[in-house]
């Protein structure tokens, strides 16, 4: 055995070695740091192979765009190749300790492209959660979102068109183009093309219809079916699943056996959802080089995993990589199946942006006007691509089809069916099973500002659900101050809401600071603050929209409405207006509303904006004016439905009039048309949970209104004020940055400005002591006093860098260049915080607008310097 580990350690570490003895001696056994050096040493090849063969991959699959090219087989084969060697990295996880930190290391370092680490992204997701790993995929986040903010209205993998510009993707191309492992892969795979053609029918000169094998090209007019190869998968399958469901449309997965072997509950999860389960064979083979006898077997061994979750044997079949020829179709034949493949290819095997993905397919489909939509459900983007994809052709009026036994159909239901109630019904079903909702209220906040008004906010709001608009008590979650911590709020959103079921309403009411985080990509992402969050770091410890969309996406109820007393920016919005309820009458009208999905937020301004905490009645303005609505105001068509749209139509003016806030109101993606609703007393048959006591408060409500309108008026008072100071403070820092004395100047001790200067100098003599961290304390509290202080943001930045936060240097240097485009200085030192983070493109593009701005400073020979190292470093 010793021996056998002699030999092993210098074969990996080719070192010339030749046995000598029949026994070693002791000298001649690694020691254990040889054998992790040994380990390190194949962990980092193989991480290599992976980028190889990710960018195979891709190269290949921008040469066609036909279905039936060799090319795409071709492509697919390097993507089976690239999915195995993931899997051996994936291996070595859980067998070596030293396999995730080299790993880690290598993604982390200056010579992978942040586009190359996409490859790993998957593998990273399974992996357990600890500080690194999640610092490398909000890495990998921003590399996603930079590239697809670079999405032209039209590409392909790969491919620009239309003269579009893509400039990191560009980028990337050239340094696929130069990588040896992307040539002539066509010769590699020689033997399977060949062996394609074997028979009379040549597999991929015959991708037509016939009776053997389906295209989807004969499928009816706007008409599509959803199908995912390669699965099932333990985290991907049941995502995709909870979007078919939420959308109401059929799939077919064509599984892998050995996958099902390994995840039976993912199958069998699919096969209770109501979707198709059908073959792709047992071990993703290359099916046309195998005998007919193996081919049969890879079939008939998948069948007899798929019959434990299906009432009657699978009918049909898709060979691996769509590779087939007669002897494929012919033994598929004989065992009594249909063959499928496709037309519309989303390519999520080759593509690693989930915008793009979206935009292919519907690209395809609005060309073919029909089709069998192939992806694969072991790919996370796959699940991020599918809700836009689903939301778009719905709406451009598309059916989805399933398998009736012999051909593909549009279920009855989806075609508009509808079921006349009988005349002597006694009474129309009602339009919940169950309604549901958090409340959520904080003012006594542990590091932000304290609020006066938001928890008796909540509780008015909890009230009036309960005892106005028919919300049973035991299913309205109230949290309040300290026990509105981020925890508890997220365990309310997703435990507590298990329960939940399709056919249930859910409404989500927060009162309490919100915040807006402006992204490098220039977009902004809000957050909702919990008690306990730091307002330094409060991204780490609030809640996102992103993650608020994610909870939605979790929650099975068809609507989900969240209504913010918080100002923030950064939702991802689709416009949402008043519904017309046409001349099908009130029912038909209800019912069609709120069959549909709806995801839909309704929050009290924007990231610029204040909540007026202090309005009348002892609530935010906004509210009050929201309760008003709850109240009956809202119903503006008297029909005694609130609906989502009439509700924000009346707050979002009542508001902006009586305050600074301008009210924002949308639906998310996922919705589908529906609109979440309130029903008044008098409509109260379709409330499952009954109707609530007469409102007297309402009109209680209006014998303040002489009252209001008096607090109204001094609260414009005080905004008068408050502007006035503002446009005062305003003039003295525009006198001060002329050099100037400023006008009607505070005295120096309590001047902001001055004091902002002092902590700038102060910062300075700690960070030439080398106490950085004082120096950055300093420099946060310069901010503070004057938030337009370019030179305390700069300073701050690189103090972080000196503390080796270099993610957070970058933060601070991007906000200098922000405010002072022209600042050369806080190019150069982003471009150091970005070649630290191995992010070379975005360094170079940072060095050369140093120079762009200071091309004569005796320091620009330093830069072109750092320059040449970058491109030294991209170099083979």
């Amino acid at each position: 055995m010793k021996q056998r580990l002699v030999l092993a350690v210098c074969l990996v570490a080719q070192i010339a070695c030749r046995k000598r003895e029949a026994v070693p001696s002791p000298a001649t056994i690694p020691d254990a740091a040889v054998v992790q050096a040994v380990a390190r040493d194949a962990i980092t090849a193989l991480a290599q192979t992976v980028v190889s063969l990710f960018r195979r991959t891709i190269s290949i699959s921008a040469q066609s765009d036909d279905a039936s090219s060799p090319a795409l087989v071709v492509g697919k084969l390097s993507h089976e190749a690239l999915q195995e060697a993931i899997a051996k990295l994936a291996a070595q996880m859980q067998t070596s300790p030293a396999a995730l930190p080299t790993l880690l290391a290598h993604l982390s370092g200056t010579a992978i492209d942040d586009v190359d680490r996409l490859a790993f992204r998957e593998l990273l997701l399974e992996l357990p959660s600890n500080a690194d790993v999640d610092r490398l995929l909000a890495r990998l986040d921003q590399t996603l979102q930079r590239l697809e903010a670079e999405l032209p209205t039209r590409l392909g993998v790969g491919v620009t068109r239309g003269g579009d510009t893509r400039p990191q993707w560009e980028a990337y191309e050239k340094a696929v183009e130069g990588d040896a492992s992307a040539k002539d892969p066509m010769a590699e795979y020689a033997s399977e093309i060949e062996a394609m053609s074997e028979g009379t029918r040549a597999g991929q000169q015959a991708w037509k219809d016939d009776p053997q094998q389906i295209t989807g090209k004969k499928l009816e007019q706007k008409t599509v079916v959803l199908t995912f190869d390669d699965g099932p998968h333990a985290r991907f399958s049941p995502a995709i699943i909870d979007i078919l469901q939420r959308y109401r449309v059929p799939a077919v997965f064509f599984q892998v056996g050995r996958n099902v072997k390994q995840f039976p509950a993912s199958s069998r999860s699919i096969q209770a959802a109501g979707h198709l389960l059908a073959n792709h064979s047992f071990t993703h083979a290359f099916l046309p080089k195998l005998t007919p006898a193996l081919i049969e077997s890879q079939i008939g061994d998948t069948n007899n995993q798929l019959k434990a979750w299906m009432p009657a044997a699978p009918v049909l079949f898709r060979p691996p990589y769509g590779a087939r020829n007669t002897k494929v179709l012919d033994a598929a034949a004989k065992l009594g199946m249909t063959t499928v493949l496709w037309n519309i290819d989303s390519l999520d095997w080759a593509d690693p942006l989930p915008k793009s993905i979206q935009k292919r397919v519907l690209d395809q489909v609005a060309k073919a006007e029909r089709g069998i939509i192939l992806f694969h459900d072991i790919h996370e983007r796959t699940v991020v691509a599918l809700p836009g994809i689903i939301e778009a052709l719905q709406q451009d009026g598309y059916q989805f089809a399933s398998w009736d036994g012999a051909k593909f159909v549009v279920p009855e239901p989806a075609r508009g069916t509808q079921v006349v109630p009988s005349e002597t019904a006694a009474a129309p079903a009602p339009l919940f099973r169950e309604s549901f909702a958090v409340v959520v209220g904080i003012d006594n906040y542990a590091k932000w500002p304290k609020l006066g008004h938001a928890v008796n906010d909540a509780r008015t709001v909890h009230d009036v659900l309960i005892d106005e608009l028919g919300f049973k008590p035991q299913n309205v979650k109230l949290l309040v101050n300290e026990a509105a911590s981020r925890s508890a709020i997220l365990r309310a959103l997703g435990e507590d809401l298990r329960k939940v079921e399709k056919e249930d309403r859910v409404l989500v009411f927060f009162a309490g600071h919100g915040a807006t985080r402006a992204l490098p990509n220039g977009r902004d992402l809000g957050y909702i603050v919990p008690v306990e969050a730091d307002r330094e770091n409060y991204a780490s410890d609030s809640i996102s929209m992103t993650q608020l969309q994610d909870i939605s996406d979790g929650i099975a109820a068809k609507h989900v409405f969240f209504v913010m007393d918080a100002c923030y920016s950064g939702l991802a919005l689709t416009r949402a207006g008043a519904a017309v309820q046409g001349s099908g009458g009130r029912d038909k009208y209800l019912r069609e509303i709120t069959n549909r999905i709806a995801r839909q937020v309704l929050t009290a301004g924007g990231t610029d904006e204040q909540v007026a905490d202090n309005g009348p009645s002892g609530h935010s303005i906004f509210t009050w004016t929201l309760l008003q609505g709850l109240r009956g105001k809202a119903d503006m068509d008297s029909d005694g439905i609130i609906t989502a749209p009439e509700l924000a139509a009346y707050v979002g003016p009542g508001v902006s009039t009586l305050s600074r806030q301008t009210p924002a109101f949308g639906n998310l993606p996922g919705s589908t048309g529906g609109d979440f609703v309130f029903v008044l007393r008098d409509a109260g048959d379709y409330l499952s949970a009954g109707t609530g006591p007469a409102d007297t408060k309402g009109e209680a409500l209006n014998a303040e209104l002489d009252k209001i309108r008096a607090e109204v008026a001094a609260e414009r008072a005080r905004n008068a004020q408050l502007q006035a100071q503002l446009d005062a403070t305003q003039a003295q820092l525009r006198a001060v940055a002329r050099g100037e004395s400023p006008p009607n100047a505070v005295p120096e001790a309590s001047n902001p400005l001055l004091e902002s200067k002092r902590m700038v100098e102060a910062g300075m003599k700690a960070y030439n002591a080398g106490k950085f961290d004082d120096a950055a304390a300093s420099f946060r509290a310069a901010i503070f006093l004057n938030p337009a202080n370019v030179l305390a943001h700069n300073n701050l930045g690189f103090a972080y860098y000196k503390m080796g936060r270099i993610e957070d240097s970058v933060a601070w240097f991007e906000k200098t260049i922000a405010l002072s485009p022209g600042r050369a200085v806080a190019y150069w030192n982003a471009g150091d915080a970005y070649a630290k983070l191995g992010q070379t493109e975005y360094a170079r593009v940072a060095y050369l607008r140093y120079l762009e701005l200071r091309p004569d400073s005796r320091l620009a020979e330093e830069v072109r310097s750092k320059i040449a190292a970058l491109n030294t470093e991209k170099e083979p």
